[in-house]
């Protein structure tokens, strides 16, 4: 009995030790739109490029609601060619996703944009995602190097509940928007791991 607890100790540990890779040294939880949202999932999928994802507590990255997300480039690309590049992929998407549809707002010194957009996801002709997406890119130093940094506000709707949020987004978008301009963004500093 004992050498059966003691084999499957190893897996037990391993389920509670679930701790998510902080990057960037912020402090959890970020509050949002009267709303505070919890370091859940991060990634840095190449030497160039970090993310993280935070959550309202009672949500999970797999099934979420609403979500904040950053996201930070080490690049030698300008504000407007990062966004170039999101909006020539939303121009890709709409062409099998007739949702799409997006907003460019620029700062009239350059160095900040936004870019509003909706987009869908469909399984057997009928649409079972929309998500609404407010990314606010800027030009930031960290250590004298510069980088690109998007801060992303994500609100989905499933299946039967698409309509009602279609409806509501129309009213919400405005404050979403202004919500995200006076977001203070928080200061980042690179954690290596």
């Amino acid at each position: 009995m004992i050498k059966q607890i003691l084999s499957f100790l190893p897996f037990l540990i391993l389920f509670t030790n679930n701790q998510v890779p902080e990057y960037f040294s912020i402090e959890d939880p970020l509050e949002f739109n009267s709303k505070s949202y919890e370091l859940k999932w991060s990634d840095k999928p190449n030497e160039n490029y970090y993310i993280q994802e935070y959550f309202l507590a009672s949500e999970v990255p797999e099934d979420f609601k609403e979500m904040l997300t950053i996201h930070l480039f080490d690049t030698d690309l300008q504000i407007n060619e990062a966004v170039d590049i999101k909006i020539k992929e939303l121009i890709e998407r709409k062409k099998n996703d007739p949702v799409v549809q997006y907003q460019l707002i620029e700062s009239p010194d350059g160095k900040e944009a936004i870019v509003d957009f909706i987009l869908s996801e469909s399984k057997e002709g009928k649409m079972t995602i929309v998500e609404f997406n407010i990314y606010h890119y800027r030009a930031i130093k960290i250590e004298n190097k510069e980088y690109v940094t998007v801060t992303a506000y994500t609100e989905r709707a499933y299946a039967e509940n698409i309509t009602p949020f279609l409806k509501d987004l129309g009213a919400n978008r405005s404050e979403l928007l202004n919500e995200m301009i006076s977001f203070e963004k928080p200061s980042i500093e690179l954690k290596e791991k």
